[in-house]
């Protein structure tokens, strides 16, 4: 339940940066928690 916290910090720049914009790098991150 740790995770939320970083989830949360982690959400937030992918809320508010559209989906073009973000990095392969971040899309793997993403997905995981998908």
């Amino acid at each position: 339940m740790g995770d939320l916290n970083l989830g949360k910090q982690m959400q937030d720049p992918f809320l508010l940066n559209p989906e073009d914009s973000v990095t392969p790098e971040q899309r793997s991150l993403s997905s995981d928690k998908v």
